[in-house]
């Protein structure tokens, strides 16, 4: 039959072909792609590589059933596609990515696409496309609903293939004021063409047909963008491409801040004491980022083993949550990709060395006149449902509904963004003070109001990462835990043994009278604060917070140091702040230094 998608006046018809499926939100490490010629077959996946000092991945091409792996010295090869070219010659590609950091700490990954070709029994591999506009760093980056990892090939009935990638444009622009832009490069008779722009109109998640293109025109699925006031993504267009007439790309973007690093041999600072006696329970000192995204949230990108293997071990966390959105920008993490984010983490988790946290993010964007009212919602078990706040309908109260779902489960909850209502609920943990968006604490009143009302809450820093860097995105977690396992990182989060910094990771321990962080002691003076840290640099200040005043304050001390603070005033909740010296800057969107000058000490609370 025939599809015919309407521009204004002008109807076009075009035959149906068999393209992808881009809005179903797989997991893409359960994805490979085939292709066929004359009865030769062409499979290509990638995988992670068996050791934990190599966190990279390689692509492995299957052809009529023999194995050919592709791999690069510190670099990962990930999300390959096959074709044939009309002439029989098998061609693949992927992406390349490596990791880079700039001059102020912020550390983030380049990403190209490599294609090979097997001539005369050898396979010819060259690097043929930059993705780094749109999707790396310059001075902010948003995130997008297309798919800017994700290269295609396609033959062309005059000879040779295409390489298709798709890019975000404006580089910077609002992840609703943006579309994307199909770009394309030729190989034929030899050589490549140069890049050109093949769709740059307000579309995105656009995917060729497979069979390519045929008397030069190319045959493209794509998506409208979605405006902010509607729910669900746009209609889907058949669009008709005449490639011979395409604009040539012009090269954008000054990237020449970024030096490629290796973070798989970098050593993080660690406290050297990560134990710690309190009420005659040991506990163990051990760092995470609760908060963090993958490709399933519909404006990051990220392979969810990807993630896994970057935060165990490149940031080399001890836990993470990839907390994936349960429906934003009209996409929603369906039923079988929660089901397989458990799997995944229930199968990545190690007791005594790496926990992954089975958890999602409740994305609902206001609550009455609270904007937004996100929670980070954690569970202690791999076998819970998800509760999407979409799925609650369009009228009632959702987040009262969420407080009556979790009591069902085992989960808990944190907030996020510098702006929140918390709720009289026991399973409202903690506040995300600090991320990669932004230091909130140090800049909204919300945390100390709602301490102030009474609130008993606990303090988190996170990445929030919508960049690949799960651990190194501006925020993480310290949490002393009775067993290094699941239950144990839950249990400590609910306890409130937790505290926040700015991604650096100090040793922290904070005490009033015989309190420690998270607990609470009974109301009568006098009241003295110990505050015991280990910090990878020197301390420009210590103070401490009572009811959202500094109360005490001790300057230029050594970077681990045990104090004493006598007679403080009276208040009803009080915590610990630790700020290094070194610079902070400030970039918009979710862009921060890996390893930021502050710590806070969760509150210890006063009864009474």
């Amino acid at each position: 039959g025939q599809h015919t998608y309407s521009t204004g006046s002008r109807t076009s018809p075009c035959d149906v072909h068999e393209v992808g499926r881009p809005w179903a939100r797989v997991p893409q490490a359960e994805a490979y792609t085939v292709a066929e010629h004359q009865g030769a077959t062409l499979r290509a996946e990638h995988y992670l590589r068996k050791s934990r000092s190599e966190p990279y991945f390689n692509v492995r091409v299957t052809l009529n059933g023999e194995e050919h792996d592709f791999s690069a010295d510190e670099v990962s090869c990930l999300l390959p596609a096959v074709t044939f070219s009309t002439d029989g010659t098998p061609w693949a590609a992927w992406i390349r990515c490596f990791d880079v950091e700039n001059h102020d700490g912020v550390i983030d990954q380049t990403n190209e696409i490599e294609c090979a070709r097997l001539e005369g029994g050898q396979w010819v591999r060259e690097v043929v496309a930059d993705l780094r506009y749109g999707l790396q760093p310059i001075t902010g980056v948003w995130g997008y609903p297309g798919r800017r990892r994700r290269p295609y090939l396609v033959p062309d009935d005059r000879g040779g293939v295409w390489l298709l990638w798709e890019r975000k444009t404006p580089h910077d622009g609002n992840t609703i004021a943006c579309h994307g832009v199909l770009c394309g490069r030729r190989f034929h008779n030899g050589q490549w063409s140069e890049p050109v722009v093949l769709i740059d109109q307000r579309y995105l998640d656009c995917v060729p047909a497979l069979v390519g293109v045929r008397d030069g025109r190319l045959i493209v699925a794509a998506q409208k963008g979605v405006p902010q006031h509607e729910h669900g993504r746009g209609e889907v267009a058949v669009l008709s491409v005449e490639v011979d007439s395409a604009p040539v790309l012009q090269p954008e973007g000054d990237f020449s801040q970024w030096k490629t690093v290796v973070l798989a041999k970098r050593d993080w600072s660690l406290p050297q004491e990560r134990h710690l006696q309190l009420d005659g329970d040991d506990y163990q000192l051990v760092f995470g980022d609760p908060h963090t995204h993958t490709a399933l949230s519909t404006d990051a990108e990220g392979d969810f083993i990807e993630m896994l293997s970057y935060a165990r071990d490149k940031a080399k966390l001890d836990f993470v949550a990839m907390t994936d959105n349960d429906y934003i920008y009209g996409t929603r993490v369906t039923d079988p990709a929660w089901r397989y984010t458990m799997e995944q983490d229930r199968a990545w988790t190690e007791d005594g060395s790496f926990i992954a946290v089975p958890a999602y993010e409740w994305t609902e964007a206001h609550w009455g006149q609270v904007i937004p009212q996100h929670r980070s919602i954690l569970f202690e078990s791999y076998d819970n449902p998800i509760l999407r706040w979409y799925d609650c309908g369009v009228a009632g109260d959702h987040f009262r509904a969420l407080l009556s779902w979790i009591q069902t489960t085992d989960g808990i909850m944190n907030t996020q963004h510098a702006q929140f209502a918390l709720s009289e609920s026991d399973r409202e943990a903690n506040m995300e003070v600090c991320c990669g968006w932004g230091v909130y604490i140090n800049k909204s009143d919300c945390f100390h109001e709602h301490l102030n009302r009474g609130f008993r809450s606990g303090f988190i820093g996170t990445s929030d990462g919508h960049r690949r860097t799960p651990g190194l995105g501006g925020g993480i977690t310290g949490l002393w835990v009775k067993e290094f396992t699941l239950p144990g990182i839950i249990e400590a989060f609910g306890a409130r043994r937790c505290y926040a910094t700015a991604g650096a990771r100090v040793g922290l321990r904070f005490w009033i009278n015989d309190a420690f962080m998270g607990q609470a002691l009974a109301r009568g003076g006098p009241y003295s604060a110990r505050v015991e840290a280990q910090c990878p640099r020197e301390v420009e200040s210590l103070e401490i917070i009572g009811d959202g005043e500094v109360v005490a304050t001790l300057r230029d001390l050594p970077a681990c140091f045990s104090e004493r603070i006598d007679d403080l005033p009276e208040a009803s909740w009080y915590y610990a702040k630790i700020t290094m010296p070194g610079g902070f800057p400030e970039y918009p969107s979710n862009i921060a230094p890996a390893e930021g000058p502050w710590a806070w000490s969760s509150p210890v609370f006063v009864d009474g």
